[in-house]
């Protein structure tokens, strides 16, 4: 949308970035900048004594890790699997183990079965068969994601380039007079006027990654496992199968492990993790600080300024209020471990509704149904 409205200037077809690739890059590195740790404190989004763990930085790099980055040999198998096909290099019979030699040379993937020339396992590849477009686009995006968030942060340091930075309005002021250009100029063009290099380069990819990387040489030295696939092919024995070491407990979030070290408002915080988002620890749970509210939607909470009874969300037993009508009583209480799961002593405060507007609570919902039937018959 950005793009788009920075771009109404140049002519309607050219309302866009040169190529999606570029354009997804772009997001996702400005993305990652905006996630910064000193950027989230001056929100107060994060706590002031706030410090990146090394158990929290290794998690978030290994979920991201294992979501995106092992993705990048798939999308090359199906476009080399494909020009192989184009050009006419293979025949039908020869599909499925041409994919599966791809398959195991570059991702250590092996057919659990032995397969004929019968089978046609590709088709199970939706980015053979179902998208009309070159996967390699995808490697292209994820490679100049990285390039531009290097040099969006020129001065971070190679270990905390996970962890983005704060943007230099000047920085910004170019990628706004890239994206005035609109698709007028290649991707490479645009590329170069934030890198200062047209050439695809990786090595800001090692650098964000370098943390995880160190951690992996370590565990896998001390862990004694072998690291590749050109061994004999000899199936794991259940005592060499690895073991889960974080375990998950928090409340409908699955970012972070216990290792982690932190946690959302409602979420353990037993083992020492860091509450987020204005909340602070009880010693079992992440409760909301002095002064603030506790708004529950869906198993979710969140620490919030304003009364939220008064807003329509609740009478303090999880339920939603849809109705106008006046407060006629408020009452003030303190919040005990005996009320509420997520209750502390630090004077959380909320409200209770009156019978009256109980009352029309009920009132409102058979007004409300009138209105749409009337409004229906009307209509007719």
């Amino acid at each position: 949308m950005y793009y788009q409205f920075e771009s109404k200037d140049q002519p309607l077809l050219l309302h866009d970035a040169p190529n999606p690739s570029f354009k997804s890059a772009l997001s996702n590195a400005i993305s990652i900048a905006a996630g910064n740790t000193d950027y989230l404190k001056s929100l107060k989004l994060l706590p002031e004594n706030y410090v990146i763990s090394e158990n929290a930085k290794i998690n978030s790099l290994f979920k991201e890790a294992i979501e995106e980055f092992v993705k990048l040999p798939s999308y090359l198998i199906a476009d080399l699997f494909r020009q192989e096909i184009f050009d006419g290099t293979l025949s039908p019979e020869q599909w499925n183990e041409e994919w599966w030699r791809l398959r195991t040379n570059l991702q250590g993937i092996k057919s659990p079965l032995n397969n004929d020339k019968n089978d046609n396992d590709v088709l199970v590849n939706t980015y053979v068969t179902q998208k009309h477009s070159p996967a390699i686009r995808y490697i292209i995006s994820y490679v100049i994601q990285f390039q531009i968030l290097r040099a969006l942060c020129p001065d971070t340091p190679s270990d905390m380039l996970f962890n983005g930075c704060i943007l230099d309005k000047d920085i910004m002021s170019k990628i706004e007079i890239i994206m005035k250009e609109g698709a007028t100029i290649d991707y490479l063009t645009a590329l170069e006027m934030i890198t200062g290099d047209r050439k695809f380069d990786s090595t800001p990819i090692i650098e964000y990654f370098s943390p995880l990387y160190e951690w992996l040489k370590k565990y896998n030295k001390e862990k004694g496992l072998y690291v590749g696939w050109d061994g004999k092919g000899e199936e794991f024995k259940e005592s060499e199968l690895p073991k889960i070491e974080v375990v998950q407990t928090g409340i409908g979030r699955d970012e972070f492990g216990n290792e982690g070290k932190i946690a959302y408002p409602g979420q353990d915080c037993s083992k020492g993790e860091d509450c987020l988002l204005e909340s602070i620890c009880n010693g079992t749970r992440c409760i909301c600080g002095e002064g603030l509210f506790t708004l529950e939607v869906a198993g979710t909470y969140s620490c919030v300024k304003g009364n939220p009874n008064k807003a329509g969300f609740g009478d303090g037993s999880g339920g939603l209020l849809i109705g106008l009508f006046e407060q006629s009583s408020t009452t003030t209480t303190t919040l005990s471990p005996s009320t509420s799961s997520i209750s502390h002593e630090s004077r959380a405060t909320t409200s209770t509704i009156s019978k009256e507007n109980k009352g029309l609570k009920n009132n409102f919902n058979y007004i409300l149904v009138i209105f749409l039937l009337s409004f229906y018959l009307f209509q007719n």
